[in-house]
């Protein structure tokens, strides 16, 4: 029932040091295990605003959700005033929208979503020095971690082809949109268009559709990157 996220401040640094605000739904929370790594480093001070299930885009989708992200947009806007807001978000079926009572089917929520992501970022970049989006990854047809456990020795079983809904990525047309800089996962997470489950001794997925913390913290240094030369 909860409407306004906690406290949720990492400050590894002083009270002059880069505020980083990390802002969406599961697939924001999947990288704070990375922005926390990379916080620890750089000696940045993280809040980390999200909510699972629950639509960063700016328009109608449960009330639960709308009273979260107003809230949570509120507080970027008047007590964090971040230097760097880091936005993520799924963008799959789980948002379609309904509209004069009737669900709409997320093909037909598509522009809706683009325009009140627009509006996201909008809002953000009125209150964040600068705005970057982690894009949506693919989504895995199998659990990973099912097959790991069952194929241990033999981990090209485990391997699948990316297959990212680009006719849903909402989040990154709405960042194109409004001019908000991109970083990509997938090159890392699918090379050569194969998506292994497992990347070095990690375990890339805790589910079919999110990393796992374990391997959030091993790309901390490529985000930690990828972040610095956004834009």
């Amino acid at each position: 029932d909860a409407t306004e996220s906690p406290r949720c401040r990492f400050d590894e640094g002083d009270s002059g040091a880069k505020r980083v605000v990390l802002f969406g739904d599961s697939h924001a929370l999947q990288y704070s295990p990375a922005l926390l790594k990379i916080a620890r480093e750089k000696k940045w001070n993280l809040t980390v605003l999200t909510r699972g299930n629950c639509l960063p885009a700016d328009t109608d989708f449960k009330e639960y959700c709308d009273r979260w992200r107003r809230a949570t947009l509120d507080r970027i806007e008047k007590e964090e005033k971040p230097d760097l807001t880091v936005v993520a978000s799924s963008t799959l079926d789980v948002y379609s929208l309904k509209r004069g009572g009737r669900k709409l089917s997320r093909t037909e929520s598509q522009p809706l979503l683009v325009d009140a992501m627009t509006e996201t970022f909008e809002r953000l970049k009125r209150s964040s020095d600068k705005v970057v989006l982690i894009r949506d990854q693919a989504r895995s047809p199998f659990l990973p971690f099912e097959c790991v456990a069952e194929n241990p020795k033999k981990l090209k079983r485990c391997v699948f082809e990316p297959n990212r809904r680009d006719d849903w990525d909402f989040d990154f047309k709405s960042a194109q949109k409004a001019g908000v800089p991109v970083v990509d996962p997938m090159p890392i997470l699918c090379r050569e268009n194969k998506c292994p489950s497992v990347i070095g001794n990690a375990l890339v997925y805790r589910d079919t559709y999110h990393i796992s913390a374990t391997y959030s913290k091993t790309i901390a240094g490529w985000l930690g990157n990828q972040l610095e030369n956004a834009g």
